[in-house]
């Protein structure tokens, strides 16, 4: 037990006949634990990544192996969980998955189109968590654009009105594709949700210059 206090920061005495919500983050969903209750009551060994918190209020996260025991008659008697610290996996999986960030970022900023991303706050309104790429020189909109990370806040207000139905479709799922007129240029917009699980967590757009295309046609 001296391992697992160390982790969760409780004492022995504490945590002995406790129920697990005592460890309880918040990170998990209520149903969460609904297939680990149906898998051991057939008998069925149960494992997960947990995200358990720990008594002065930290994440700690855990590899859990749950494996019931049975009595003598075949009834379930006890669990016997076993848990392996994996923090050095998170910590590693975190810093790989910013290095891939930064080093899409770094490639963004050097591509002839705009190429953005954005999420929704707290508060349910949509910020921009990216903005890069040469059009946006062009554009004049790159230089504070993480001082006004709002898109009511960069395009105007007619334009932020006609883009956000667009914008709130790709959060369902949907792949987005549309025309739409900023600042005197005319551009193709495709947006594409970026998905955890089956939750769209975050939006990855790219804003094309069709200027010229467009002025073409109406010459036409």
């Amino acid at each position: 037990m001296t391992v697992f206090c160390a982790l969760c920061k409780y004492e022995q005495e504490e945590i002995i006949g406790q129920k697990h919500s005592l460890f309880d983050s918040g990170m998990h969903p209520d149903d969460y634990f609904d297939e680990m209750w149906h898998m051991l009551k057939r008998g069925q060994v149960w494992q997960s990544e947990l995200h358990n918190r720990a008594k002065d209020g930290s994440i700690y996260s855990i590899h859990a192996t749950v494996v019931p025991i049975q009595d003598e008659n075949g009834h379930l008697a006890k669990f016997l969980s076993i848990d392996m610290d994996i923090a050095d996996k998170i910590q590693a999986e975190a810093a790989l998955k910013q290095a891939l960030k930064n080093e899409f970022q770094t490639t963004a900023r050097h591509l002839q189109n705009a190429v953005f991303k954005y999420r929704k706050n707290e508060d349910g309104q949509i910020v921009l968590t990216m903005l890069e790429g040469k059009l946006l020189e062009k554009m004049g909109l790159a230089a504070d654009w993480a001082d006004k990370s709002q898109l009511k806040d960069i395009v105007s207000k007619q334009a932020s009105t006609y883009i956000s139905g667009y914008v709130e479709r790709a959060f369902t799922g949907e792949q987005v594709n549309f025309e739409v007129n900023i600042l005197h240029f005319s551009l193709l917009v495709h947006l594409s949700p970026l998905f955890e699980g089956e939750k769209v967590t975050e939006v990855i757009g790219t804003a094309t210059d069709i200027t010229e295309r467009k002025e073409t046609e109406r010459q036409v």
